[in-house]
This record gives C-alpha cells, sequence and structure tokens, in this order.
C-alpha cells in the first residue's frame, strides 16, 4: 500500500542527490550499477517527472526490475505515466497518499490529517 511518507522532492540518499544532479543519461547509468532498492528509492524520493526522463533512458530490463520492486502504487504509476509522449503533463502525476482514517473519524480529526499531509507536501501538489 502506497503511504504519506513516499515522493517527498527530497532526496534521502547519496544516490537520489546524484542522479538529480545529473543529465538523465548519466542519471540511467548510475540507477543501473545501483542495487534496485536504492534505486528504487533514490527515484522515489525525486521529481516524478525527472523519474521519468530516467526510467526511459534505463536498459529495458533494469526498468522493469526497478518498477517492479518499487513500492505497490509506485511502480504502477511510473509504469501508467509511461504512456504519455515526453514533456506531457500525463508523465507527471504522483500517486496520492492514502489515510488510514476510519469511519468514525470526527470533521476535525480529518481536517488535521489534510492540514499535515498538504503542509508537508505529501499529496503531489505544491506545499
Amino acid at each position: 500500500m502506497y503511504t504519506s511518507t513516499q515522493y517527498i522532492e527530497m532526496p534521502r540518499s547519496g544516490l537520489a542527490v546524484q542522479i538529480k544532479a545529473l543529465p538523465p543519461a548519466e542519471a540511467a547509468a548510475l540507477i543501473e550499477r545501483a542495487p534496485v532498492g536504492e534505486a528504487v528509492e533514490a527515484l522515489a524520493s525525486i521529481n516524478p517527472g525527472l523519474v521519468q526522463a530516467i526510467l526511459a533512458e534505463v536498459e529495458a530490463g533494469a526498468r522493469r526490475m526497478i518498477i517492479a520492486s518499487a513500492p505497490p502504487g509506485v511502480g504502477d504509476q511510473w509504469k501508467h505515466n509511461r504512456q504519455y509522449p515526453a514533456g506531457t503533463i500525463g508523465r507527471l502525476p504522483t500517486p496520492y497518499p492514502t489515510s488510514s482514517l476510519s469511519a468514525r473519524t470526527g470533521p476535525s480529526q480529518l481536517l488535521a490529517a489534510f492540514r499535515t499531509t498538504h503542509r508537508r507536501g505529501r499529496c503531489g501538489c505544491a506545499a
């Protein structure tokens, strides 16, 4: 299940910092040499448009492995975004955060959860 801690535009690993600073083809070369888990973590922490540009440069077999190893929802979104032409808005969506609110959650609790998610930029929108 997708959690609200994913897709934060804040690199958490050295690999993420490196790939953000490189052109997509060079970033793809680094991603291909990294352990799959580390590659997924780095990609999940950067801008979705950059993720698509990098994945487009990754060798097909490695790309399939990376997408398959991503958390549920994230890999599916990466795969879905690839169907749109480069440079279009269709490549930018990110999965929205889900919550574990129950039917008994009151309005004040709901608003507090929404504000926390939105304030931290975890909803895929500008915070």
